[in-house]
């Protein structure tokens, strides 16, 4: 029997200058989407939007 479609998280992700990034939109809270990026780095941007696409949330 083929497995129901994982469901996709709608995500807003708004980039600044390193470090980090203004702020993520959830249309449905996750915190394994959040937790665990390092805070402020210069890789911190960079590293939300991978984990978001890695999660297959499409982001904006």
């Amino acid at each position: 029997m083929p497995r129901a479609p994982e469901r996709i998280t709608p995500t807003v992700l708004a980039e600044q200058p390193a470090p980090g990034f203004r702020a993520v939109g959830l249309t449905e809270p996750d915190p394994r989407l959040l937790l665990g990026v390092p805070m402020p780095t210069e890789t911190t941007g960079a590293t939300q939007h991978h984990r978001l696409l890695n999660a297959k949330a499409p982001v904006r």
